[in-house]
């Protein structure tokens, strides 16, 4: 019998330490076109100078306040055009999402309504030294990572999705890395996002190194620092490995992702945006090729599901699904002991865990329920089901983009059978 008992208390141990982020969108009303964003990062003042050109469908304007979070430290300079709007930074009001706890209202009023496109100019700038803590974000001499954790552009979670583009000044020596197309020009870093996306990240290091993949059907880029070529060169073998599998099991994509290799920093995790991954290098005495194969394969899964509200109990639809396809990834590639391994560490975590209908996110068992009881009341509707007609329920509802549990008990109904919904729903209410 293989000898795994050191490598599983390790993966055990970087579980421990990660705690996947993500903001997805409510289901809003595509309210921000684009941003057009000129920014200037000083890493040695911790402080960033940003002018903004937004533009908004003002036809899904519901009324004429526009309400963004902005982070605490940043003072607004201007927002014109004044004579259409007014505005109002209120600092000392909190910020309802979690992840941007340092964040404040800014309250924009418009004057005009005219049912068409607008376009709104912010300038603003400050400091970025306090970031909450457990954010991924950060603005160090050493490590840049900026996003809508940080709050550095206004931003609101409700208004859909968007593009973006970005004009980027910073000190020579760094390389920066993010979401969307990069490339420098002129002593300017241009971030050009052209498909709808929930967040912009920003990434810069003296330190980042590049490796790209290109083939018939994947276009991969690995940013990487604190690693070696080889780890990186391995990471691609394992992207293409999981992406065939969830391509076969759920439905095939052909998307160009970037992947971070960030800093092992505690107190952060891994997160997925379209197209994106920043994933977490494992603690320096914890290096496991398995610790890094699971936090890829989970973080590729959200590119199946992330649909549903992260701001409630509902988000287990996002995250145990992505956690339990990670366990039938590493099933496929490191065997069934591992996968067992897994199984039973999850069956001893969830034991006090919440029911994962109706649970609280504000307990401290959710991440529990979602990442350990949920994904195990899917191991048993595999068991249930078989493995075959298992995997064609994950299509379907994938298929369908199926957001609510309602939705995904119904569908298992007609997929399966009254006893199978029944079975699996009482799994989910225990």
């Amino acid at each position: 019998m293989r000898d795994t008992n050191k490598e599983f208390c390790s993966i055990i141990l970087m579980v421990a330490l990660l705690n996947a982020l993500s903001i997805n969108t409510l289901k809003g009303n595509d309210l921000i076109n684009s941003y057009d964003i000129y920014l200037e990062i000083n890493p040695k003042n911790q402080s960033i100078t940003a002018e903004l050109s937004l533009e908004l469908n003002q036809s899904n304007l519901d009324n004429d306040t526009l309400l963004f979070f902005l982070h605490k430290e940043l003072s607004i300079i201007s927002i014109e055009p004044n004579h259409d709007l007014s505005f109002n930074f209120l600092k000392e009001e909190e910020c309802p999402y979690f992840y941007m706890r340092n964040a404040r209202p800014l309250k924009i009023i418009l004057k005009q309504t005219n049912k068409t496109k607008a376009i709104i100019h912010i300038k603003y700038q400050g400091l970025l030294k306090d970031i909450a803590w457990g954010t991924t974000n950060m603005l160090t001499n050493n490590w840049i990572e900026l996003g809508n954790y940080s709050a550095w552009f206004p931003y609101n979670p409700e208004y859909g999705n968007f593009s973006y583009s970005i004009q980027l000044v910073i000190e020579d020596r760094y390389n920066v890395s993010g979401m969307g197309k990069i490339k420098k020009r002129d002593g300017k870093w241009e971030i050009i996002q052209d498909y709808p996306v929930n967040d912009i990240v920003i990434m810069a290091s003296r330190e980042l190194k590049s490796i790209n993949y290109l083939d018939e059907q994947y276009q991969i880029r690995i940013d990487y620092i604190l690693a070696k070529d080889e780890k990186a060169k391995e990471l691609i073998e394992d992207a293409k490995f999981i992406l065939q599998l969830y391509n076969d099991w759920f439905f095939s994509k052909k998307e160009k992702y970037t992947i971070v290799f960030v800093p092992p920093f505690p107190d952060r995790g891994s997160y997925f945006r379209k197209g994106f991954i920043a994933m977490l290098q494992p603690v320096p005495g914890l290096e496991s090729d398995i610790t890094t194969f699971k936090l890829l394969a989970h973080e590729f899964a959200h590119d199946w599901w992330s649909g549903a509200n992260t701001n409630n109990w509902e988000d287990w639809l996002n995250e145990s699904f992505a956690e339990y396809s990670c366990l039938m990834a590493i099933r496929e590639k490191y065997g069934n002991e591992i996968f067992n391994d897994w199984i039973n560490y999850k069956t001893y975590s969830s034991k006090f865990a919440e029911p994962v209908i109706g649970h609280m996110d504000n307990k401290r068992t959710s991440y529990s329920t979602r990442y350990d009881k949920g994904p195990l009341a899917l191991y048993h509707l595999e068991i249930l089901l078989g493995k075959e007609k298992f995997i064609g329920v994950l299509k379907k509802i994938n298929e369908r983009k199926i957001t609510t549990t309602d939705e995904l008990l119904n569908e298992l109904e007609k997929l399966t059978s009254q006893k199978d919904r029944k079975l699996f729903e009482d799994e989910l209410r225990r």
